[in-house]
């Protein structure tokens, strides 16, 4: 079974396996902590396979007043496909639920067609392009952004 929770220091040799096996220009050591040690305006979740007592996955997100921005994503390849992308997200969802954030925001590669498509399931809508942002490709980034709903007071009953 997959959990997701906020990480922890000891997190950090699964998380930068995960970084390594998922992106070309993995980040470093000290940038993933960055959203550990920060915990006023950074957050990162660590997503767990309890049975093998292994990192799976992660997101770090950062925010600022009522926005928020999803920076990383990431699931290890072998483990994609299986609801843990969704489960990562929908836990930046509540997060930002419970904090009144209103927008969350990420960009994505233009390539990455299997995490467009889950970030559109998601809810998330396209609002630009950052043409050529990608150094290691040249890649376009493609921006999307997600409104945040909350529970009015009337609502709970």
């Amino acid at each position: 079974m997959v959990n997701v929770r906020r990480s922890v220091p000891a997190d950090l040799p699964g998380l930068m396996r995960v970084e390594r096996e998922s992106f070309p220009t993995p980040w470093s050591e000290e940038s993933v902590l960055s959203f550990q040690n920060e915990p006023e305006h950074r957050l990162c979740y660590t997503a767990t396979d309890d049975r093998e007592a292994e990192v799976v996955g992660y997101l770090a997100l950062q925010y600022v007043d009522d926005e928020a921005e999803l920076c990383n994503i990431a699931v290890l390849p072998a483990r994609r496909g299986g609801g843990i992308g969704a489960l990562l997200i929908d836990t930046a969802v509540d997060f930002c639920s419970r904090k009144s954030i209103r927008l969350l925001h990420l960009e994505v590669r233009e390539n990455n067609a299997p995490a467009i498509a889950l970030y559109r399931r998601k809810g998330f809508y396209p609002v630009g392009i950052r043409r050529g942002y990608y150094a290691d490709s040249g890649e376009d980034a493609f921006l999307f952004s997600r409104i945040i709903e909350h529970e009015s007071p009337s609502d709970t009953g």
